[in-house]
């Protein structure tokens, strides 16, 4: 296939604000082994240094021979409502002009929005990525303000649209009620799975991290951000449910949060008579966040919706069993994967569940097992990468 030139656009790269920005990352830097790419962000906080490059004004190529892309800071939106101002959108200009196809992620970003109207006015093809942010659950929020959004821009934006990327079947079938279906695509994200191949152990864990009054029961693990959304709260009165049980369990939240909502968690594990049991250790990453998920003996997402869940793929990749809920919309491939349990989104059904599992180590074995090969089979990186390549190719009409 050609070489091509891929422009990512997101508005931020900070990986505090989820799976979207580490689908971003890996897909870059997969994609720059043999082709060239560009990243554009008014927040590059977290992408690797080496990618980083100042925009010079009406620069008219960019990338390059190298494996790494680059990755450039353009201007945050400076006008009401989150819009660019023409001298942001024209210091982007060059790269829309350099590049083979642009790739938008979001579905409520008004700078996606303008840069997209400047590709079709320069005949660029780009690709959209919702990322979730059509499903059913996500569009009855804000009802009222998304659907004026969809009707004054997001509709052009998306019919406009070379493919618009669902990583989920499930995905697909919910959003293309507000695109054309015939533009959708179903490709999972690109996991970079090598760290996975050769995993740090769960002593690591236990060793620097784990509070010494919980070391003796195993771990229940939520891992993603604490927002709303997630439903961290249920696993609290689950928590509660296994200690009326007896079943010993210590529940670790991991992930960052809005300070108000965090403490209103705190808070609830105190009122439950809890807090014992339920720790949060904030933000867990690399080598520390594998550990905690081989630590686990059940990693727990009682999500109202995602349009993947990367973290399942890695609890996952890690041998860990998983409860979920069918708000993800992967939840099939799950159920199939025998690597996980989908469930109601209640705290009995979760304690039903994790109670199970903690009572029968041959059944997490197996499908601790089972969790792993699916992974590695279903998310085979090559194989993930030479779809998006093709999707490009075809968008960019080379």
């Amino acid at each position: 296939m050609p070489r091509l030139r891929i422009l990512h656009v997101h508005r931020n790269l900070k990986l505090a604000k989820g799976g979207v920005v580490r689908f971003v990352i890996d897909l870059a830097q997969a994609l720059a082994r043999e082709h060239e790419v560009m990243v554009v962000s008014p927040d590059v906080s977290d992408v690797p240094d080496e990618w980083k490059r100042e925009l010079a004004p009406r620069e008219s190529s960019a990338g390059g021979a190298s494996r790494t892309p680059r990755c450039v800071a353009m201007d945050s939106p400076s006008l009401p409502m989150d819009v660019l101002s023409a001298g942001a959108i024209a210091n982007v200009l060059p790269l829309i002009e350099w590049c083979d196809v642009a790739h938008f992620h979001g579905a409520w970003m008004p700078m996606n929005i303008q840069l997209a109207a400047q590709c079709r006015r320069l005949g660029k093809a780009y690709v959209a990525s919702p990322h979730g942010m059509l499903d059913d659950w996500c569009m009855n929020q804000a009802r009222l303000k998304k659907r004026i959004f969809h009707a004054l821009a997001g509709a052009k934006f998306f019919a406009g649209a070379a493919r618009v990327h669902c990583t989920a079947q499930a995905e697909l079938d919910q959003s293309s009620a507000w695109f054309p279906k015939s533009l959708g695509v179903v490709i999972p994200p690109l996991v970079d799975l090598a760290a996975y191949r050769a995993l740090p152990g769960a002593e690591l864990w236990r060793r620097e991290r784990m509070r010494s009054a919980t070391a003796e029961s195993p771990i229940v693990l939520f891992l993603s951000r604490l927002h709303p959304k997630k439903r961290p709260d249920i696993l609290i009165e689950a928590a509660a449910m296994l200690r009326d049980r007896g079943v010993r369990a210590s529940f670790v939240l991991a992930g960052p949060g809005d300070e108000a909502y965090v403490a209103s968690l705190r808070e609830r594990a105190r009122a439950m008579k809890v807090e014992d049991r339920v720790e949060f250790p904030g933000l867990v990453t690399g080598e520390m966040k594998l550990s905690l998920y081989q630590a686990a003996s059940v990693f727990a997402l009682p999500t109202s919706q995602e349009n993947f869940g990367l973290v399942l793929a890695e609890a996952m990749a890690c041998g860990t069993p998983v409860v979920t809920t069918r708000g993800v919309d992967i939840w099939p491939e799950l159920e199939s994967s025998g690597g996980a349990i989908v469930t109601e989104a209640s705290a009995s059904t979760f304690a039903g569940a994790i109670a199970m599992l903690l009572s029968d180590a041959s059944k997490r074995h197996a499908m601790s097992v089972a969790a792993r090969s699916h992974v590695f089979s279903w998310l085979d990186e090559a194989s993930v990468l030479s779809r998006y390549v093709e999707m490009y190719t075809r968008a960019a009409g080379k």
